[in-house]
């Protein structure tokens, strides 16, 4: 019996303790609920899809404590009732690959401010590197970490879940995920046969499915689970599509504005920033009237929550430097060209002046830190 298996995600930017966070619960709740939504939406097609005859899918999502405002609209959930969904129907429905079928109906628009980063990227390797410092659920599911080398740039998943299940969904469904967004957006430059992915079980029962969904066939019992790409296909310029990009907006705008007063006008920026920062800083009017407002009302809300705009881009490009210094083989000058500086000396005292050390020596402390505390 072929089964669900649990929901994965993305990896979530996370901070040693004295360092800034990203604002918390709110601020995370909308980056993660556009995605949480999608994964229950798709799951509820899927399943309504594959079933030969009437499927009761209420008891599930009642069980997991989710609760259906109409098909395809839930009220704000957390991972947690999402694996609990899964979970529950790994125990009991006969499908497979389901990792897999749901990565192949993941969509650029399904990801609310990732899509933007990813459209605002020129070239792969920019897109490689906006990906992973987005905050989605957390890695303590799945970690992803992309390197390169002088042949290849590798993406690899690593399962982190706390949980057992019969099958890979975490893997499949990553691994799948990124895979196909890549293909996607590189388009008619993309060649399958230049391309492999490696994972380290043991080919399933169901292995045709890979070949169905993915057009390729992965190598199995490997050293990691791991898609492997030309290194010249890094500096391939991304292709952008204008009704693309309205989607995104269009989805993006009725997240924003359905848990907009849950959200502060911090909140907002933040996540504007987000997306938009591979392409450059917006100025504060520009920023104004992507939120609706005048830059002078703006600029009192962000007086009355204790802010400047400044400030904030501020914030947010260090936050995305830690990520930059900690997750990848970025050099200085690229992380600082992702970051809208126009060179690497000003990012480099711009990050010594907001963590009093050089970006270098927070990431060796960082580094030692963390080695020190997984043998405490």
């Amino acid at each position: 019996m072929s089964i669900l298996y649990p929901l994965t995600s993305l990896t979530i930017i996370t901070f040693p303790a004295n360092e800034i966070t990203f604002q918390d619960n709110n601020m995370s709740s909308l980056h993660q609920q556009q995605f949480l939504q999608a994964i229950v939406g798709h799951w509820e097609s899927l399943l309504r899809d594959l079933a030969k005859q009437p499927l009761a899918i209420d008891p599930f999502l009642r069980r997991a404590k989710i609760r259906r405002i109409s098909y395809g609209h839930y009220e704000l959930m957390t991972t947690q009732q999402v694996l609990t969904l899964m979970k529950l129907s790994m125990e009991q429905l006969n499908i497979d690959g389901i990792g897999l079928r749901i990565a192949s109906r993941l969509t650029i628009e399904d990801t609310g401010a990732l899509g933007f980063a990813m459209l605002g990227c020129k070239t792969l390797k920019q897109l490689l590197e906006t990906i992973i410092h987005i905050p989605w659920m957390t890695s303590d599911y799945v970690d992803i970490r992309i390197a390169y080398d002088r042949e290849y740039a590798y993406i690899t998943a690593e399962d982190r879940s706390a949980f057992w299940t019969p099958q890979p969904y975490t893997i499949e469904d990553s691994i799948g995920h990124y895979y196909l967004g890549i293909k996607k957006l590189l388009g008619e430059q993309f060649d399958k046969d230049k391309v492999s992915i490696s994972l380290s079980y043991a080919a399933p029962s169901y292995k045709h499915l890979y070949h169905q969904y993915l057009g390729i066939m992965p190598t199995f019992n490997a050293a990691s689970n791991q898609i492997r790409l030309p290194i010249e296909w890094i500096d391939m310029p991304i292709s952008a599509n204008e009704s693309l990009v309205a989607n995104i907006a269009a989805k993006h705008s009725a997240e924003m504005n359905q848990q907009s007063r849950a959200s502060t006008s911090c909140d907002q920026i933040r996540m504007r920033l987000y997306a938009l920062l591979s392409s450059g800083v917006p100025t504060m009017e520009q920023m104004a009237e992507d939120l609706g407002f005048t830059a002078r009302t703006l600029r009192r809300r962000l007086h009355d929550e204790g802010k400047t705009y400044k400030q904030l881009v501020l914030d947010v490009r260090m936050q995305m430097a830690n990520e930059y210094l900690l997750k990848t083989s970025l050099s200085l000058s690229d992380i600082a060209n992702l970051l809208d500086y126009h060179s690497a000396p000003p990012f480099i005292r711009a990050f010594k002046a907001y963590h009093q050390v050089s970006p270098s020596q927070f990431k060796l402390e960082t580094k030692k830190a963390q080695s020190e505390g997984d043998w405490a």
